[in-house]
């Protein structure tokens, strides 16, 4: 599955409601953090600088970026741009046209795009409404009995991070901007979208039997895969759970399509605020130079890695594939192309990974 990380891109932003200059841009991040490195603003953090500062939250903002399109990319059937979260009255653009809008930043979007993408050097922009302008303007029939941090007022009205509006241990920042990963992902296979996981827990807790019931993205009749072609398991879980707990079993799901594994998710038992990832003390890479544009990289780690992905920076790159389950002592291989020659050593030295217990340790 070839992937683009929009992440890695030179992005640019700037004020569009005085338009102001554009400015260079860090993503993920927001518009508070581009502006300190920008030195426009002074550190928020210092004194009552904050106070100053209220004047962002009343601005639209603007992000953009110029990408190419490999032919690689482009010669897949679909192809989505993939926003896992956009802080937060977002509308995104592709070469000038319109592809969506969105208002929450706590969830991720896919929207399929290839028919407004070209060979060569396309245009990404995501602009930012403010939210107070949303606020002032959206939910106007609901007032709040008690706005208990919001020292303004409304911001029960908007899917935003709540501290942002100010509470009691920190200052308010109202800000904007792509707060998480941006990639586009090709494919021709069918993708495995959701996979809804019914518990029926039995003899006190040690037996649970699961239901799995596949959605993908594409209608196709499929089965899953547990080690034979089946859609339901009776699974005895209790020496997993009596040796490992709840919160660090997951089971490992398949998309299988003509005996070619095209797509894979993974399902917790445990909710999410309460799962313990393991940290790799070591991810083992080798790096096996194919032409002198085009590599293999293959990945081996002693614990499961949820939600793993490779940095290669300064080096312009397109890989097959770069945000994916990195399981244990398995190898994950994938082919990296390069718009230059590079050496081994050279990828070597800047090759960097991290998985989702890194990001958030």
């Amino acid at each position: 599955m070839p992937t683009l990380d929009l992440t890695k891109t030179r992005w640019q932003f700037r004020d569009t409601t005085s338009k102001q200059p554009w400015l260079p841009a860090t993503v993920p991040g927001c518009v508070h953090t581009d502006l300190l490195r920008a030195k426009r603003i002074p550190d928020p953090f210092y004194g009552t600088n904050d106070l100053g500062l209220q004047w962002i939250e009343e601005c639209d903002w603007e992000y953009k970026t110029t990408f190419n399109a490999t032919a690689a990319l482009l010669v897949e059937s679909e192809i989505e741009l993939v926003a896992d979260g956009l802080d937060t009255v977002a509308t995104v653009y592709i070469n000038g046209k319109k592809i969506a809008t969105t208002d929450n930043m706590f969830i991720g979007h896919r929207w399929s795009v290839k028919p407004l993408l070209r060979s060569g050097a396309n245009t990404l922009r995501v602009v930012f409404t403010s939210a107070m302008k949303y606020i002032r303007t959206t939910r106007t029939e609901f007032t709040p009995p008690v706005d208990c941090n919001d020292p303004v007022g409304g911001s029960v009205r908007i899917r935003k991070q709540p501290c942002q509006f100010g509470w009691d241990w920190g200052p308010r920042f109202v800000t904007a901007g792509i707060w998480r990963a941006l990639r586009l992902e090709a494919r021709s296979a069918n993708r495995l979208a959701h996979v809804r996981v019914t518990q029926t827990h039995a003899d006190s807790g040690r037996r649970v039997s699961l239901s799995l019931a596949p959605e993908l993205a594409r209608a196709k009749s499929v089965v899953l895969r547990h080690g034979e072609s089946i859609r339901h398991k009776t699974l005895d879980l209790a020496k997993a759970l009596a040796t490992h707990g709840r919160d660090h079993i997951y089971l490992r799901i398949a998309l299988d399509i003509d005996g070619v594994t095209v797509s894979e998710d993974t399902v917790f038992l445990a909710p999410p605020r309460f799962l313990d990832l393991p940290r790799a003390k070591k991810t083992a890479a080798t790096v096996k130079l194919l032409t002198p544009i085009r590599a293999s990289i293959a990945f081996t780690s002693p614990v499961f890695q949820h939600r793993f992905a490779f940095d290669l920076p300064g080096i312009t790159h397109t890989a097959s594939d770069n945000y994916f389950e990195l399981y244990p002592r398995e190898k994950k291989e994938v082919v990296v192309e390069f718009a230059k020659p590079v050496t081994k050593a050279i990828l070597t030295a800047a090759l960097h990974v991290k998985s989702l217990a890194d990001t958030y340790a």
